[in-house]
């Protein structure tokens, strides 16, 4: 249970973050996430076992974000109606072909 707190605010700045994309900085979603992370540590009171508790409670707050971000991204692409080409720009072609 108390992991929840971190994997679902990291997957709220991953969502914000995918959504504000253009008007916020990539530094910005990291201070939160790693805000957050030690914000959830102190709010658990896991900090009372030990301070170790922040790296964990940063790396989920980290691999929510991402998810967060990955659902946002989709959601941009089906809401435009646009490829990944327009978003992330064109594919670049294998160097070694498979006969």
């Amino acid at each position: 249970m108390q992991e929840l707190v971190p994997l679902l605010s990291g997957f709220g700045v991953g969502l914000a973050v995918g959504a504000f994309g253009l008007s916020l900085p990539r530094w910005a979603g990291v201070l939160l996430v790693v805000i957050l992370g030690v914000l959830a540590t102190v709010l658990t009171g896991e900090f009372k076992v030990s301070w170790a508790f922040v790296l964990v409670d940063i790396s989920l707050g980290a691999v929510a974000a991402l998810c967060g971000l990955a659902v946002a991204r989709q959601a941009a692409r089906r809401r435009l109606g646009t490829s990944s080409e327009m978003l992330d720009g064109p594919r670049t072609r294998p160097l070694v072909v498979l006969w």
